[in-house]
């Protein structure tokens, strides 16, 4: 075999999939906790300036770009708001019905260059498309 002896022990295979199994568990809490946050924050209107979605090994990125008036700002301040989908066809439609929309954003109300997007808020807009509908299981394609 062409791995050296101490990436065939057992053992080291266990701790890389740990690692990696915590890695994953805390970017998963740290979502989860900053969109907790997030729920009881103002609520402003954000404009989806583009949508992309960027395929991985296993999942889908969908990134947005959107801009949005914040209090006291004389501009409008741009930020982007990233979700991973299993499928790059449900990814492609959550972009293809945002893209151009007017959506809500939460603002910090500490900092209002501080803002996040949350999936309850966004999942109303994309069902409103002709092609999709909710489900138990999520959006769907009709």
């Amino acid at each position: 075999m062409w791995l050296p002896a101490y990436f065939r022990d057992w053992q080291v295979k266990l701790a890389i999939a740990a690692v990696v199994t915590v890695a994953i568990g805390i970017e998963s809490a740290w979502r989860h906790y900053r969109q907790r946050r997030s729920e009881s924050w103002p609520v402003a209107q954000a404009l989806i300036k583009k949508a992309a979605v960027h395929d991985s090994k296993s999942e889908s990125i969908l990134t947005l770009w959107y801009s949005y008036p914040a209090p006291g700002e004389q501009y409008s301040i741009s930020a982007e708001f990233q979700k991973a989908f299993y499928s790059h066809e449900e990814a492609c439609l959550w972009g293809d019905a945002l893209s151009g929309k007017t959506v809500p954003v939460r603002l910090d109300p500490r900092n209002p260059w501080k803002s996040f997007m949350l999936d309850i808020d966004l999942q109303p807009i994309v069902a409103s498309t002709s092609s999709v509908k909710l489900t138990p299981n999520g959006l769907q394609a009709i």
